[in-house]
């Protein structure tokens, strides 16, 4: 759970926030583990939110991505602009996976079984006399086929 009244923010306006995340800035690891601790409930939010609910969100790829991403949105954070740094954090782990869901669409193709069909002799034909000729002629296709894709990424690239 997020433990906002540890950082003091309804206490004192924003600047015992600023000076914890000037503090974290500066160096100080400790307060920084516990910030992105604190904050853990907030970023598995922003990636369900983006990702959608999925099982076993805390041990999936994109909220470790989320995790670097809120770490890098301490040590850019502005702390002379007026801007939120809950706004601004999510902001930074949002762009982040969109990224990283681009690269991964990117590299997952998907080749349907109809493709690999042998559509003049059917593939689902139980005959063993020409067994060794479809599957050769299937071989073939599938090297064509693979070879054809890795073109198009190759070009997409």
């Amino acid at each position: 759970m997020i433990s906002f009244s540890s950082y003091n923010l309804f206490r004192h306006e924003k600047d015992s926030f600023l000076d914890i995340i000037k503090r974290i800035k500066d160096g100080d690891t400790l307060l920084r583990n516990k910030f992105i601790d604190d904050f853990k409930p907030f970023i598995l939010k922003c990636v369900s939110q983006l990702v959608g609910k999925k099982n076993n969100l805390a041990q999936s790829d994109e909220y470790s991505i989320a995790l670097i991403a809120f770490n890098e949105a301490i040590e850019s954070y502005n702390l002379d602009k007026k801007t939120k740094f809950v706004s601004f954090s999510k902001q930074v782990i949002k762009r982040r996976l969109i990224d990283y869901l681009r690269s991964t669409k990117k590299n997952n193709v998907t080749v349907p079984f109809s493709y690999l069909k042998d559509y003049n002799t059917g593939f689902y034909e139980h005959s063993t006399s020409n067994f060794e000729e479809k599957f050769y002629m299937i071989k073939t296709r599938t090297i064509a086929l693979i070879l054809k894709l890795e073109k198009k990424l190759r070009i997409s690239s």
